[in-house]
């Protein structure tokens, strides 16, 4: 048995409404975390190919 067999109806619906209350927040948060993801991604390559051509101007083909 788990601790949830125990729960009383009251408490019960308390659990519930705390795990829908949980599962809108990160449903909320899923495309804040894929456009921060996205940002991350594209700066990166950016970066990368500024990088790239500092090693070609300074003659470094590693």
């Amino acid at each position: 048995m788990a601790w949830q067999d125990f729960l009383t109806d009251e408490e019960r619906q308390e659990l519930e409404a705390a795990e829908a209350d949980f599962a809108a927040a990160k449903r909320a948060l899923d495309p804040v975390k894929a456009r921060r993801d996205a940002t991350r991604k594209k700066l990166k390559i950016r970066c990368d190919m500024r990088m790239h051509r500092a090693k070609g101007e300074n003659g470094s083909n590693e």
